[in-house]
């Protein structure tokens, strides 16, 4: 049911926001209170909510195990790290616990810490656990940050949206997050507060068109970010004219070989990554039968 409007005060919120653990249960199961603490900037209702890392942060952990076995790692997200290591099977630490029916203590050493100050205590605790006699379960050398999510994720780009008032500005000034927000889209979401900066007749010169469209590296881009400028640019017979920097992504006829596409293929983690950013290889990949063969990479 919809709320009427200025139902999510301060204390209306921070009276939902008490009723979650983390900032996802939140988000999933109160939107609008959850928006509106983001747009609001009442940061300090979500204080309760345990912090995990991201990107840039993650903090030290070691299991040990009382027959003098242990492993030292570093995750941005502890608590689903820790449920990771206790039901996949090629994890070393799930390994030993089978193998020796023993349970480990988990300890946690540091707080969500900067990327280079984590891989160095990672590496200063593998150390002193070595030089103590205990034997470690790490199939590799400490010091890799492994694999990470994407960066921007829908929340932080709604945390960044917030901080601009026009689409213009976002694009602007967070290209990088305007982008995965419109590839995703999220766009509608994330700039929802913003005010809609229409051009005024007769804006689209000739001009102005070129100075847009320098802005964008291929058509496609320019279609997606500055539809009208394209049209003006199309119907005046100004195209190829402001667009004679962009790089042409059109491959020639022939070029999707075995080899190029197995090539293509390595870029990416799942089929659907694969589809969604190479439509043209994967369809063709698809059709002439190469496409479990290039794929052997990707884990189902």
């Amino acid at each position: 049911m919809k709320k009427p409007n200025g139902y999510w005060s301060y204390e209306m919120c921070k009276e939902t926001s008490l009723k979650f653990k983390t900032k996802k249960e939140l988000k999933e199961n109160s939107k609008s209170c959850y928006t509106t603490i983001l747009s609001k900037k009442w940061y300090d209702l979500m204080d309760h909510m345990p912090s995990i890392g991201d990107l840039y942060n993650r903090c030290v952990y070691v299991y040990e195990f009382t027959n003098n076995y242990a492993y030292v790692g570093l995750t941005f997200n502890l608590e689903k790290r820790n449920k990771q290591h206790r039901v996949d099977k090629f994890s070393s630490v799930y390994k030993f616990i089978i193998e020796t029916n023993t349970e480990p203590i988990l300890i946690k050493l540091s707080d969500y810490i900067i990327n280079s100050k984590a891989v160095d205590l990672e590496l200063k605790t593998i150390e002193e656990y070595t030089k103590k006699g205990w034997k470690l379960l790490n199939k590799v050398k400490g010091g890799s940050l492994g694999a990470t999510k994407r960066y921007w994720t829908k929340e932080k780009c709604i945390e960044e949206g917030l901080k601009y008032n026009s689409k213009k500005e976002f694009r602007e000034k967070s290209y990088s997050s305007y982008k995965i927000s419109l590839r995703n889209n999220w766009l509608p979401e994330v700039t929802f507060h913003m005010v809609e900066t229409r051009k005024s007749k007769g804006f689209w010169s000739k001009e102005n068109c070129h100075e847009e469209a320098l802005k964008y590296k291929s058509k496609s881009d320019m279609i997606k970010n500055s539809p009208n400028c394209y049209k003006i640019s199309l119907r005046n017979n100004w195209l190829e004219e402001v667009t004679k920097h962009m790089i042409e992504t059109r491959r020639p006829k022939g070029f999707w070989t075995k080899e190029n596409c197995h090539e293509e293929a390595l870029k990416y983690k799942s089929k659907t990554e694969f589809r969604k950013n190479s439509y043209n290889c994967y369809k063709i990949s698809q059709r002439k039968n190469w496409l479990e063969e290039i794929t052997k990479h990707i884990k189902q």
